[in-house]
């Protein structure tokens, strides 16, 4: 087993590795780290670009673009064919703390921030949910859509907001045995049980029709 490139990658690796035009990307405390299918480190002007820039997540999306949430720096980030573009509050981001990404099954790119959920759309900002809409916990940690096209938002702290296809927004942050969800850190939709797989931290549960269930 090749290990010898585990010297070259981030101290602090986020949950933040993507593999994007034949080469892993990982993001983490201080930047990105590209490497190549020989397990070489690889310079563009994307990791200078991102120098000192901390990434949360990586997205590579269906039309061949690489999605990038970072923190403060940038914001929101996409990249192709070496050019990039970025959102941040002056492009209608409610913050520059990006946290999480999803592309939805109709080709929405959904940004997790650090205070709501915004939903891009053919490159422009579609819409943004946060308090007003009734997600009343803002930090995203995690974002999951069942076949339905229901979309499920973890928080930290405030249990999970589902965003169902018509735009409605509901919280679900209780087990049947009335076990407090609290802070989602993953979300993972089980489509031949037809359910969501949730993990707080502290138990592993299932969401199916009749509501959430610990294991």
């Amino acid at each position: 087993h090749n290990i010898g490139f585990a010297g070259q990658l981030q101290t602090d690796v986020y949950n933040a590795t993507q593999l994007y035009d034949g080469n892993l990307y990982i993001g983490g405390e201080n930047g990105l780290v590209i490497l190549d299918r020989n397990y070489q480190k690889v310079d563009n002007d994307l990791t200078r670009l991102l120098n000192g820039t901390r990434i949360r997540y990586l997205l590579a999306a269906k039309d061949g673009a690489l999605w990038l949430a970072t923190y403060k720096n940038f914001g929101l980030l996409r990249y192709q064919d070496g050019s990039w573009h970025n959102w941040s509050t002056a492009q209608g981001l409610p913050t520059e703390k990006v946290r999480t990404l999803l592309q939805r099954r109709n080709g929405d790119i959904v940004a997790g921030t650090g205070n709501g959920i915004v939903i891009m759309r053919d490159g422009a900002v579609a819409r943004v949910l946060g308090a007003q809409d009734g997600i009343t916990t803002g930090v995203i940690l995690c974002l999951a859509e069942d076949s339905s096209g229901n979309l499920y938002c973890g928080s930290d702290g405030g249990g999970i907001f589902k965003i169902d296809q018509h735009g409605t927004i509901s919280n679900i942050n209780y087990t049947q045995e009335v076990d407090k969800l609290g802070t989602i850190l993953s979300l993972c939709w089980d489509e031949d049980n037809k359910g969501l797989w949730i993990s707080n931290g502290g138990a592993l549960q299932f969401l199916s029709q009749d509501g959430v269930h610990s294991i």
